[in-house]
């Protein structure tokens, strides 16, 4: 008799096991924590703190070589702070949404940083020729050559080009009202330069034609319409930028192509 009993209760024990297991399962939801630049590169190793803190507390919480951070958390409301070193901080609320049925969905919090005013200083190794940076200064103007306009509020970013991406560092800066702008504290290297501007109408875009089009300086030309912006995109990629040490630079990028 006892011996059934036993038996009978093991086997209501089994059978509620995976009642439980759902319902423990039920009470969390994936989360992805995308963390990427202004232009969609994932960030690797950016440090991310939630407050309050997922359950279990996880002792280091940062992203992949994909700039995916994957958790469960409990529905509710969180506080991210997001920081990447070069970066300037982001931080925002955001809403943990119930879980629904057995297999939730996983929620995607997209994370866009934007490049600190100019950078964060590098570590050279010991035996390096460089040290520091130099007082190196880059400046000039961005226009088209077709009207010999200035164009303002053109966004310019220098991406240094290296084997390792853990060790590339931005550094970006905007027009003034004049076309003009200026880099500060460049460290010598090779630098791919990207130009940004935008435009109501297409038929303001400087480069027309940009399938297979050049810029004076070989730079290889894209347009695009963004939804965001609600305006043209011409994109010009000079790749090979040299930037050397010691000196100033004074550089004009012609959006106009050929």
């Amino acid at each position: 008799m006892h011996s059934q009993t036993f038996k009978i209760g093991l086997l209501g024990v089994a059978l509620l096991v995976p009642f439980v297991l759902r319902a423990q399962q039920a009470t969390t939801r994936p989360v992805t924590i995308q963390v990427c630049d202004q232009i969609g590169a994932p960030i690797a190793h950016a440090q991310i703190r939630l407050v309050p803190a997922p359950d279990p507390a996880s002792t280091k919480l940062e992203t992949d070589e994909h700039g995916n951070l994957s958790l469960n958390l409990k529905a509710g409301g969180y506080s991210v702070v997001v920081s990447a070193q070069g970066f300037k901080n982001w931080s925002e609320r955001i809403y943990v949404a119930t879980p629904s049925g057995e297999a939730s969905t996983n929620q995607l919090v997209p994370v866009v940083l934007r490049i600190g005013d100019f950078g964060s200083p590098m570590v050279y190794p010991k035996d390096s020729l460089v040290h520091a940076f130099d007082p190196y200064t880059i400046k000039g103007k961005v226009f088209r050559s077709d009207s010999n306009e200035a164009i303002s509020n053109s966004y310019i970013l220098l991406m240094q080009e290296k084997d390792s991406p853990l060790r590339v560092e931005h550094f970006d800066v905007r027009t003034d009202e004049k076309g003009d702008y200026r880099f500060r504290d460049i460290p010598a290297g090779k630098y791919t330069v990207s130009i940004y501007a935008w435009f109501r109408d297409k038929g303001n875009v400087p480069c027309q034609n940009p399938l297979g089009a050049k810029t004076v300086d070989g730079g290889k030309v894209t347009v695009e319409w963004q939804w965001k912006s609600q305006a043209f995109t011409e994109i010009v990629t000079i790749k090979e930028f040299s930037v050397d040490s010691g000196q100033q630079k004074i550089k004009d990028f012609d959006l106009f192509c050929k």
